[in-house]
């Protein structure tokens, strides 16, 4: 099963992210575009294991508070055939120290080999062609919440790729002091 730890958002943020996309999907020749409710952020892609258990034990281990992320700017991969487009999320020192207790836990059971540098960012489309070489502007001020990171299992299917999550773990509130 190919899984992955990610940040699902609020029909909100979607909805923001979403009408970014739609801007981009104007100065396009051609693309594939993340849809609506894919939009997530990945902490760790796991990938292809049949370890199942030893994530799910990884994310029962997480002692973190809920907190607040930042959308900043936005980019592009190269990749011959098409860019892939993205929308950058500020490293914040509480998402920095979740990704890296997910990420050296699952080194640690084997589940994972090292990989490379934590890059947070939403992919907005892959194989992209911009028409006009324009990426939009983005004006993006929202905190996004951060209440529960979920495991999700990735599928392709006819419709293009799907998630589905199959385990969850709510970060806990912080306690405010009177």
């Amino acid at each position: 099963m190919k899984l992955l730890i990610s940040v699902n958002f609020e029909e909100e943020t979607k909805n923001l992210l979403y009408d970014h996309m739609q801007l981009l999907t104007k100065n396009c020749d051609k693309g594939s575009f993340t849809k609506k409710d894919n939009i997530h952020l990945s902490l760790v892609y796991v990938g292809e294991t049949t370890q199942i258990g030893a994530v799910v034990e990884t994310m029962d281990a997480i002692d973190s508070e809920q907190f607040e992320i930042a959308l900043s700017d936005n980019g592009k991969f190269r990749r011959s055939g098409g860019e892939v487009y993205w929308v950058g999320i500020e490293k914040s020192p509480e998402l920095v120290r979740l990704q890296k207790i997910l990420y050296r836990s699952l080194v640690r059971k084997g589940v994972m080999k090292e990989k490379n540098e934590f890059k947070p960012h939403l992919t907005v489309s892959r194989d992209t062609v911009i028409a006009k070489d324009m990426i939009p502007e983005t004006d993006f001020t929202a905190k996004i919440p951060v209440k529960r990171v979920s495991l999700m299992k990735c599928e392709a299917t006819r419709e293009g790729i799907s998630y589905t999550e199959v385990y969850a773990k709510d970060l806990y509130e912080a306690k405010t002091l009177l």
